[in-house]
């Protein structure tokens, strides 16, 4: 690779890494808000927004780096899964 690609790399990375940080901290106000002063309809409100824009982020920080990744954490899910279904079955 060349030094700028791996200039552009590490940046992308850094973007990405940065959007799913954003994306943790938007979930966990998501869970904070029902504790907060607020009435239902504005935290139902709240919630469901700060829902959907931490996943919208959480997609393009998988976009950014690439679908290597994407391939990856799609393999790691369904290994849960499968686990989760063995073990259901097994009981």
């Amino acid at each position: 690779m060349t030094d700028s690609t791996e200039q552009t790399d590490k940046r992308h990375k850094i973007i990405a890494f940065g959007l799913m940080a954003l994306s943790t901290l938007l979930w966990l106000i998501a869970l904070a808000i029902p504790f907060l002063d607020y009435s239902l309809t504005d935290s139902a409100w709240i919630i469901a927004t700060l829902i959907v824009v931490a996943e919208v982020l959480f997609y393009i920080a998988i976009w950014v780096l690439g679908k290597k990744l994407w391939h990856k954490y799609k393999s790691q899910i369904m290994v849960k899964l499968q686990q989760l279904k063995d073990d259901a079955s097994s009981k």
